[in-house]
């Protein structure tokens, strides 16, 4: 991809229990992700998941006393992938915590992190270096491709992570990296379905899913969130032609809607 001349895909500073869920940042020329900084104050509390980084110069940075857990994402040719650094010496305490995460194919290494800050990695594995930490692990992360990253069934990230931190929707351990092994669409965006309308999108309390082309009476439909568990719904009723949808006692950010018409299941992202 050509390079995106902006510095930060996400720039987070003076924030405190933040999640960044699922996105995918590809060819910035600087940082990815820029967490706290000498300027504007530091960013405490920040949960990282299901984020594919490609592509950076650093995936994600931590300054100034920042803190972040990084669970359950996939890093891919990044100069560096993860950096810990402090330029005030006052400051003595940025701290990441790297868990079930791919980091392949980083061009100068995967991890920095300065003699002021701490940073741990565990149940992730590195096609680059054995780290040090709990239940890594070196091997060939073995993607399906290098456009969308899913991994293979027979990748040693399947069923790789840290128990203690769920399971997948199969109810094996969890998977190390961003997308989950057990359904090869699931968080495929190049297979997102454009056959239907889905509005509002995002949504709040409902959403509504049209199409002229279908019988949307004849559809079965499905809720999921980004970790692949069942979201229940209740359907409110009709509305402008098609089914007004309310998915029941869901606080996440984004949810995947697969519809099945018979003929194809359909992926829908929320």
């Amino acid at each position: 991809a050509p390079p995106n001349l902006a510095a930060f895909g996400i720039d987070l500073n003076n924030c405190i229990d933040t999640q960044i869920d699922s996105n995918i940042i590809v060819s910035y020329v600087d940082r990815g992700m820029e967490l706290g900084s000498e300027n504007f104050g530091s960013s405490e509390g920040i949960v990282l998941r299901h984020n594919l980084i490609v592509d950076c110069n650093v995936g994600v940075i931590l300054k100034e006393n920042s803190n972040c857990y990084i669970k359950n994402n996939t890093f891919y040719g990044n100069d560096i992938a993860i950096q810990c650094i402090e330029n005030n010496d006052l400051a003595k305490n940025t701290r990441a915590e790297v868990v079930n995460c791919i980091i392949s194919q980083s061009r100068n290494m995967d991890v920095f992190s300065d003699e002021l800050s701490t940073l741990t990695i565990d149940y992730t594995l590195s096609d680059r270096i054995l780290h040090q930490g709990q239940n890594n692990i070196f091997d060939d992360p073995m993607f399906l491709d290098t456009v969308d990253f899913r991994i293979s069934t027979e990748s040693p990230c399947v069923n790789a992570g840290d128990p203690n931190l769920g399971s997948d929707p199969d109810d094996s351990i969890s998977d190390i990296g961003a997308y989950w092994s057990g359904d090869v669409n699931f968080l495929n965006p190049s297979v997102f379905s454009r056959d239907y309308i889905i509005f509002p999108n995002p949504f709040m309390e409902y959403f509504i899913i049209n199409d002229e082309y279908h019988k949307l009476e004849r559809v079965n439909i499905s809720l999921f969130d980004m970790e692949g568990h069942s979201v229940s719904y209740q359907i409110v009723g009709m509305e402008n032609g098609g089914i007004k949808i309310h998915p029941c006692h869901y606080t996440g950010l984004v949810l995947i809607c697969k519809i099945d018409d018979g003929d194809k299941v359909s992926p829908n992202i929320l």
